[in-house]
């Protein structure tokens, strides 16, 4: 590492929503951070889906409260999570919310 990279935080995974139809149901692949920035961009694309809806947060590497309380919501809704990420897994068990969230097997 060179002098110039000293203390330079890594850059963020660009952000990105893909929404596709499989088995009878939308799933919705978010890569990125899901922040105050992002956060509307997400629901939007969960609000333009109607039916069965999966997020897959695989590609997610981070989460603030803006985006649990939208992952919450949603959830209430009939939202299932998949294939989610550790660093998200360990927030989610780290504020209790892996327990309010449906999972998609």
């Amino acid at each position: 590492m060179g002098d110039e990279d000293f203390g330079r935080a890594a850059q963020p995974q660009p952000f990105e929503v893909r929404t596709a139809r499989m088995d009878g149901h939308w799933v919705v692949a978010v890569q990125g951070e899901i922040d105050l920035a992002t956060v509307g961009t997400l629901e939007a694309h969960l609000n333009d889906v109607t039916g069965p809806l999966v997020l897959d947060l695989g590609s997610v590497t981070f989460i603030d409260s803006t985006g649990l309380t939208l992952l919450l919501r949603a959830t209430k809704n009939g939202l299932a999570v998949r294939d989610v990420s550790a660093q998200v897994s360990r927030l989610l068990a780290q504020t209790g919310f892996a327990d309010e969230l449906r999972y998609a097997v």
